[in-house]
């Protein structure tokens, strides 16, 4: 079946083919990967006043949604695992561990309002 589509005030002509109830979609084209971000605990942001202890400390790279929490205190987790989701902007950011180790707290919790630099997890 061919079909006409408008974007934005241009005019594509489409084919789509008829699936049957049982059919299961095929995808032609790769879904845009949504953007990973590792937070940087060591980094502090201009102003805040952060303690050594801080290099444990994972802080909110945006102010946003929590979608998931992924770890849960006394977990270990190892470097790149994902271990917060938060969407800002339409857009889902991951919280990854930078380094290997044991969460001891979770400040954050699915479905909360969190403001940039947030504290959202702490290591021992």
């Amino acid at each position: 079946m061919r079909l006409q589509v408008v974007v934005g005030g241009e005019v594509y002509e489409v084919e789509v083919e008829d699936a049957e109830d049982d059919a299961t979609p095929q995808v032609t084209s790769s879904p845009v990967a949504p953007i990973q971000s590792a937070v940087l605990p060591t980094v502090p942001m201009p102003g805040s006043d952060l303690e050594e202890d801080d290099a444990k400390v994972y802080r909110s790279p945006v102010a946003g949604l929590v979608v998931e929490v992924k770890v849960e205190p006394g977990q270990e987790v190892k470097v790149d695992e994902v271990m917060l989701v938060l969407e800002a902007m339409k857009m889902e950011t991951y919280v990854v561990a930078t380094n290997a180790g044991r969460v001891k707290s979770v400040h954050a919790r699915a479905g909360a309002a969190v403001k940039l630099n947030e504290v959202l997890l702490e290591f021992e």
